[in-house]
Parts: C-alpha cells; structure tokens; sequence
C-alpha cells in the first residue's frame, strides 16, 4: 500500500507541475499571465515538502516544460519569448531548481540517545564507542 502511495504522489507532484508550467509558458507574453504564473509556480514550490519526488521533481517538470518551449517548432518561431519575461520564465526555472537542490533534506542520522546514567549523548561512531567501552 504505500509503494501506491508514493507512486500516486510522484505523479501527483508531476501533474501538478504540468499544469502550473504549461499555462505559465503559454501566458508569460502577458504582464498578468508572467505574475500570475510566477506566483502560481513559487506558491506550489512552498507548499510542497522538501524532497526528491516532491519539490525537485517539481522544479525539474518545470524545466522539462521550459526547455521543450525554447525549443524551435517548425514555423520557425519559439514559446519562450526572447524578451524580459521570456529571461524572467527562464529565471524562474533556475530559483526553482536552486530552491529545491538548497531545501533537500540532508542524510538521516541517528537520534541521540540518552545513556544508562542519563546523560545526552550524541552518536560518537564505532571509534568513539570503542573508547567508551574500552573506557580511553
């Protein structure tokens, strides 16, 4: 049951981007569509926890999206405008990545635990509880 689970909230986080992405790039030519789709994009960044298959897959669906728009279609013209609010989208998509990257969490260590006499003591790994035990 929660392998289903995670899998459904990674394609969650995965429709969730397409469909704050897409209409960001179809309607950053407009002043208000730009704000609206920045806000829309930095509003889903936060609320989603920090993560590989929450805020960075987010952030990198995002890109993926971006960067099919900056690609040339066969009319020779582009989605990503190569104006100010074509750059900003693009910057957009690098604060994405870089806030993502800076708020993954870091490895998982262990708790302290509180010894027999019941003082704290943080974890001092196997040299350090082989001088415990060998009491050096």
């Amino acid at each position: 049951m929660s392998v289903l689970r995670a899998v459904l909230g990674t394609v969650a986080v995965a429709a969730l981007a397409l469909l704050t992405a897409v209409p960001t790039l179809l309607l950053h030519r407009d002043t208000v569509g730009a704000v609206l789709g920045w806000a829309a994009v930095v509003l889903c960044l936060l609320a989603l926890r920090p993560g590989v298959r929450t805020r960075l897959l987010y952030a990198l669906v995002l890109c993926g999206v971006l960067w099919y728009g900056s690609q040339q279609a066969a009319d020779g013209g582009f989605l990503v405008t190569a104006d100010a609010r074509g750059w900003a989208l693009i910057a957009l998509a690098l604060v994405a990545v870089l806030l993502a990257v800076v708020t993954l969490p870091g490895p998982r260590r262990r708790h302290d635990h509180v010894s027999d006499s019941g003082d704290e003591s943080a974890d001092d790994g196997p040299v350090g509880a082989a001088e415990k035990h060998l009491g050096t």
